[in-house]
């Protein structure tokens, strides 16, 4: 037995560096996730604010502002069953006005976009975390 740890000590002593590596690495990753989720829930959670709250001085908010606002929402796929929701809610509304057509429009588009893409992601098992590439029948 001790022969044998004679012989290997400098292999053990790699094994435990490698392993320590690992873990720090693996920690590492997943405190960074963490803090990207945490990111993208403030930002997207900004938007929403931006998108209801007018700017100081301001009576209401900004059509354009709202525009931008709709389109950035295809960039976060975690929130497109809430922005679908809130999108296909508005929408009538903002059908009715003219001077909100513009509005209407991008809404539309976005709604597509996302619906799109909520297609392909499933059709991958991409969607809601599962990210094996493995097509669905």
């Amino acid at each position: 037995m001790f022969e044998w740890l004679e012989v290997n000590f400098q292999g053990i002593g790699v094994l435990f560096s490698i392993g320590a590596i690992t873990w720090a690495a693996v920690h590492y990753i997943n405190l960074q996730s963490k803090e990207v989720k945490q990111k993208r829930f403030e930002t997207y959670h900004l938007l929403i604010r931006n998108f209801f709250e007018p700017l100081p001085n301001q009576e209401k908010p900004l059509l354009d502002r709202q525009i931008a606002i709709v389109f950035e929402m295809r960039n976060f796929p975690e929130y497109y069953e809430i922005s679908l929701r809130m999108l296909e809610g508005l929408l009538p509304e903002w059908d009715k006005k003219q001077e909100w057509l513009r509005l209407a429009a991008e809404t539309k588009s976005t709604i597509k976009y996302i619906e799109d893409k909520q297609k392909f992601l499933q059709s991958f098992r991409i969607y809601r975390g599962n990210w094996r590439l493995s097509k669905i029948d």
